[in-house]
């Protein structure tokens, strides 16, 4: 009976890797929107699963090599599916052949390949300080790319986009944004992979001693879940993502933790145990 506590926290993460399916599923169906959101739906589960292994002290080492395949397909192939099966099947982007084509395609291996590759370096290094990770987790980038892809279709112009209009809230009222920002996603995916295996200082989330830092975490924390949950202001999913990379780069220089910890060397994996592991957010 004490190993049916394992059930839980694998249970959720293979509730990962279902959504991760049915987001493929999706785009390669047409439907992006709701690829896009079966595709956050992983950010949630993912947190979800490592926090109930703590709470049950269920992590095993079977744990640890499904959350790591969960992630994989979560955050390396479903975005890679989701931007390639739109931007391929619209032309006016001009990524759908020809050179445009072939970028996209490479730019879609990259970043997949560095999803792979953190994810292996994260469970087999022993990183020196518990309370940081070294570059941005695959969920962070993931998520953050997806809510931008959803939000980018939201403001964009229906008659481009193929989508819309969204039933939501809009945080930023009438704005329209041009096909520029979707055309550029390539890049943004590009910079999701560097960001991934970069010398970045990432503090890892969790309650402080400041009291109004904690009321911020706990408030974006349930902002997240809640408008995750109901497919609204894929905005305001978006800025949090990204304003936790921004603060990761003042953390790096404000924190003497993070001033001080020792990046391990991207090849310092290779021939190693598997490391004890801690989800990668």
């Amino acid at each position: 009976m004490k190993n049916l506590k394992y059930l839980v926290p694998n249970a959720m993460t293979s509730l990962s890797l279902l959504f991760a399916m049915l987001s493929v599923m999706y785009s390669l169906k047409g439907d992006v929107i709701l690829a896009s959101w079966f595709g956050l739906y992983c950010v949630l589960t993912d947190k979800l699963d490592g926090f109930a292994a703590r709470a049950l002290r269920a992590t095993s080492p079977f744990g640890v090599q499904l959350d790591s395949f969960a992630d994989f397909a979560s955050f390396g192939v479903a975005p890679a599916v989701l931007v390639n099966a739109y931007l391929t099947t619209h032309p006016a982007y001009g990524l759908s052949e020809g050179t445009g084509l072939f970028c996209l395609r490479a730019v879609s291996g990259v970043y997949v390949i560095a999803v792979a590759a953190r994810l292996a370096w994260f469970n087999v290094v022993t990183t020196p300080d518990s309370r940081i990770f070294f570059g941005v987790p695959t969920t962070v980038v993931g998520g953050t790319l997806m809510s931008l892809f959803v939000a980018l279709l939201k403001y964009g112009d229906p008659g481009v986009t193929g989508v819309g209009p969204f039933a939501d809230p809009r945080l930023f009222g009438g704005l329209t944004v041009s096909l520029v920002p979707m055309k550029l996603f390539p890049l943004y995916m590009l910079f999701g992979a560097y960001l991934m295996h970069s010398p970045l200082k990432v503090p890892k989330l969790g309650l402080t001693k400041n009291t109004f830092l904690n009321v911020a975490i706990v408030a974006n924390i349930l902002g997240v879940y809640g408008f995750g949950a109901m497919r609204w202001l894929p905005e305001y999913l978006a800025i949090v993502g990204s304003f936790y990379v921004t603060m990761s780069f003042v953390f790096g220089f404000v924190s003497d933790a993070a001033r001080n910890a020792v990046r391990p060397s991207l090849l310092a994996g290779i021939g190693n145990e598997p490391a004890p592991h801690e989800d990668d957010l």
